[in-house]
């Protein structure tokens, strides 16, 4: 019993030391390809040490709105030069109206679906300037009504099937300056996106581990067991 309730201290400290307090500055302003947004330009404030391995939660945001401006008036939110390596995984319970999530030279090392939970309606995201090098299975499935994605000087090598697939409004793709992957920019040109989407995923092949993911193990087993019986059966030819 005193072992758990130690356990149970120790995680509630570990949390509270990765904890994100981040203060506004509040204004209505363009944000790339988005004018004239309510916007959080904010500074990132740790609760305790940026590390590589804990995520990162929200535990306050300043309120010096504007005017009866409120949380839920924010449609950006633009945070750069920040030491974050990680998206805070909370930022739709505080900006749950937010169309546009710029998070732009700062130490970030990778997006996952969790990240984009609670934000049904962003439009526009941009990660330019990160240490992002690839982009999992499923990560863009909470944001189906993406247009515009920036990926722009990021070390991009692996890209996971049908990443991009879903996003039928995707019309914005800046991938340039990740010269070990794909280096191009598209912008709004939906069809250009549509026709370059598999020469993206040959230059940008997903790892084994990746592919095990989207396959599901069990299905992966079955697959390789099925290429066995066929070389079985050609070499008893």
């Amino acid at each position: 019993m005193i072992v758990l309730r130690s356990f149970l201290v120790f995680l509630a400290v570990f949390y509270v030391t990765e904890g994100l307090n981040i203060q506004c500055s509040y204004s209505i302003r363009e944000v790339w390809m988005f004018p004239y947004l309510y916007t959080c330009e904010g500074q990132t404030i740790m609760n305790g040490s940026y590390n590589d391995f804990a995520p990162y939660f929200i535990e306050e945001v300043s309120q010096n709105h504007i005017g009866d401006k409120s949380d839920k008036s924010v449609k950006a939110l633009l945070i750069e030069n920040s030491k974050i390596k990680f998206l805070p995984k909370n930022i739709g319970q505080f900006f749950y109206n937010l169309e546009s999530l710029s998070v732009i030279d700062c130490d970030i090392l990778e997006l996952n679906r969790e990240d984009f939970v609670g934000l049904p309606n962003l439009l526009q995201i941009d990660f330019r300037g990160n240490k992002i090098d690839r982009l999992p299975w499923r990560v863009f499935e909470e944001v189906p009504k993406l247009q515009v994605i920036g990926l722009a000087w990021n070390p991009m090598k692996y890209i996971a099937h049908h990443v991009f697939d879903h996003l039928i409004d995707l019309e914005t793709l800046d991938m340039f300056g990740t010269d070990r992957c794909y280096n191009k920019k598209f912008k709004q040109n939906k069809s250009a996106i549509a026709s370059e989407l598999y020469e993206i995923f040959r230059q940008c092949p997903p790892t084994i581990e990746m592919m095990i993911v989207e396959l599901g193990y069990d299905d992966l087993v079955k697959k390789v067991n099925q290429c066995v019986k066929k070389l079985d059966e050609i070499s008893t030819q």
